[in-house]
Order: C-alpha cells, then structure tokens, then sequence
C-alpha cells in the first residue's frame, strides 16, 4: 500500500513540475517582451549617438577645409570626407546643405539636429 501511495505522490508532483516549469516560462516570455521596448530604444538611441558624432567630425573637417582652401565644390566635399554618404550607422541618407554663406554642411535625414 505504501508503495502505491509513493508511486501515486510522485507522478502528481511531476504533474506539479510541468505546471510550474510552464508557468515560469511563461512569466520569462512576458519578461522579455516588457524589457524589448527598451532594448530597442537603447540601440536607438546609440546609433543616433554614432550618427550625431560623425557628422559632428565631418562638419569639423568640412570647415578646416573651407577656411584653408575657402570655398569647397562637391568633388571638393568628397576628398575632405571620403564617404560621406555612409556616415549614418542607422542607414539615413546623408545631404549637403549649403548656407547662406556658402559653407557646406552635412545633415541626416533621420536624426536631425
């Protein structure tokens, strides 16, 4: 009788297992999911940063260059700073914009000043 009654607690605790194993994982999922919005905004946020940084330098360049050499063309732009179009890690299209004073500057279209 012992043994029977032994064999019978074990299987409903392995029952028990499975229903917690289920309910912890479960519990996990929704973790990861909260915690996913803010991951993404940290990514964001960081190639934004990297974004703001190398056309921070590459304006710095574009203005040396100016006042050494005074007004740049665009073949001009593209020997101070090779590859200017790539400089947006998130893939945003870089432009030259030229002021009113002629000095060229460069900008993002998807992280704007």
């Amino acid at each position: 009788m012992k043994r029977k009654a032994l064999i019978r607690k074990l299987q409903s605790a392995r029952g028990v297992s499975r229903l917690v194993a289920l309910l912890a994982a479960a519990v996990l999922v929704l973790a990861v999911m909260a915690l996913l919005p803010a991951v993404r905004r940290y990514t964001d946020r960081g190639a934004s940063l990297g974004c703001e940084l190398a056309l921070s330098t590459a304006n710095d360049d574009l203005r040396i260059a100016q006042i050494e050499r005074g007004s740049l063309s665009a073949a001009e732009i593209a020997e101070v700073v090779p590859d200017w179009e790539q400089l947006c890690p998130s893939g945003g299209e870089i432009r030259v914009v030229w002021s009113a004073g002629g000095v060229p500057t460069l900008e993002c279209s998807l992280h704007p000043d």
